[in-house]
């Protein structure tokens, strides 16, 4: 993937880390959206709320046509959503909702999406596993992968119910075992787009 500079580019994705640059590049790339695209890593969670004071200003706002925040919810707290969008408001000067676009009024476009849904604890890798699973072709691979999980005393917990990577990973560790990570398996084809979980999140992105 060609570098691309921000000055460069009309439209502005803000995700929280690296693996998540090169997967939502890709979904991009599928559905056409990806030209004009300047996806800015903001280096992980604990940066992200200080980074986006910064980065999220009146210029870029006047200087690009779209601007777009994707995060995961892997804060446990109900209420991230909102947080969000509070911030967000305050930095745009406009009044957000989670999963849809404002119009251009004449700033940029901006909109926020949470992965997998507002309220519910979890991260990209939830929706990517929730199309896995509702595809009735691999409910055996799925098994394996929930018994070895099982085996491995690895499986979900009261205190962790973040555990949708190492399903994913234990599943890419056979279908894509050069590199189990969910960007370069996305480039690879190894992940279906058009599956009914990733259903929201493609109509978001086709807002770009």
């Amino acid at each position: 993937m060609k570098k691309r500079e921000l000055k460069q580019c009309s439209k502005v994705l803000v995700v929280e880390g690296y693996g998540d640059l090169t997967f939502y590049a890709e979904f991009l790339e599928r559905l056409g959206k990806f030209e004009g695209v300047f996806i800015q890593n903001m280096g992980g969670r604990e940066r992200l709320m200080v980074e986006l004071d910064t980065f999220i200003n009146p210029p870029l706002l006047a200087n690009k046509t779209h601007i777009a925040v994707i995060l995961d919810n892997d804060d446990a707290s109900p209420d991230f959503a909102d947080r969000v969008k509070n911030k967000l408001d305050e930095l745009t000067q406009r009044s957000l909702a989670e999963g849809k676009w404002t119009e251009r009024t004449p700033d940029a476009k901006v909109g926020f999406f949470i992965a997998p849904a507002p309220g519910e604890v979890g991260e990209i890798e939830d929706l990517v596993w929730e199309a896995l699973v509702g595809d009735a072709t691999r409910a055996e691979e799925i098994r394996c992968v929930e018994n070895y999980l099982a085996c491995m005393k690895a499986g979900e917990t009261a205190a962790n119910r973040r555990i949708a990577k190492r399903k994913l990973g234990s599943w890419l560790a056979v279908h894509h075992e050069d590199d189990p990570r969910l960007g370069p398996a996305a480039r690879d084809r190894k992940i279906d787009f058009n599956a009914p979980p990733l259903a929201r999140l493609k109509t978001f992105l086709s807002g770009f």
